[in-house]
């Protein structure tokens, strides 16, 4: 059984058919900015967020809109739902992994969003760094991995659910130990900086 719900918003109405992805993303349809940045996942959020302050100079995120995490790829599969965030919002950018392209790219296509100005993956396109997280200083993984190799050698159990706990794990330990050592400047943030100056070139452009 469908159920249809019924938003109305900015005088227009969207008629959406309830999907677990609607879940994921509800809240960005009631938000009062006019920009909208997408990204996968809480640690995603934050890592942009830490690159907005102001001690990364020129190469901050400069973007004065909600950065809001959608709660995976499977999310952007909903065009309808999608459909109406890109009316409703100014400016719509949206990143996700690198790893989750092949399954995104109808999508982006279908909404008619271009590549590195409406839409970014993240990552490095090497094993193991098609994420976020790939753009972190190999001292990062160095730590939490000799910290937790308990926990890095269930990341390839045969049990899905323990390797994704355990993977999910991971991603916040990383998260912990980059925010506790990492200083701005291309020491710990070069990658990074790479990621910022491309977004900044299409919030200066949409």
């Amino acid at each position: 059984l469908k159920l249809i719900i019924f938003i109305i918003l900015n005088s227009s109405v969207l008629r959406v058919a309830y999907s677990p992805e609607f879940d994921n993303i509800r809240n960005a349809f009631f938000s009062q900015s006019k920009a909208l940045l997408l990204v996968e996942g809480e640690t995603d959020k934050e890592y942009l967020e830490l690159l907005r302050d102001e001690s990364h100079g020129k190469n901050k995120l400069d973007f004065d809109g909600e950065i809001y995490a959608y709660g995976g790829w499977s999310t952007l599969t909903n065009t309808v739902m999608m459909k109406f965030l890109k009316e409703k919002y100014s400016k719509l950018i949206v990143t996700f992994d690198l790893d989750a392209y092949s399954k995104v790219k109808s999508s982006m296509t279908s909404l008619m969003l271009n590549e590195n100005k409406d839409y970014f993956k993240i990552g490095i396109d090497k094993g193991g760094k098609r994420a976020i997280e790939g753009l972190l200083p190999d001292n990062v993984f160095n730590k939490v991995w000799t910290g937790n190799s308990e926990l890095v050698l269930q990341t390839q159990s045969d049990n899905d659910k323990e390797a994704k706990s355990a993977k999910n794990q991971l991603k916040k330990l990383y998260l912990e130990e980059f925010k506790k050592t990492s200083k701005p400047g291309n020491e710990h943030f070069a990658e990074f900086y790479k990621l910022t100056n491309t977004l900044n070139k299409s919030f200066k452009t949409k």
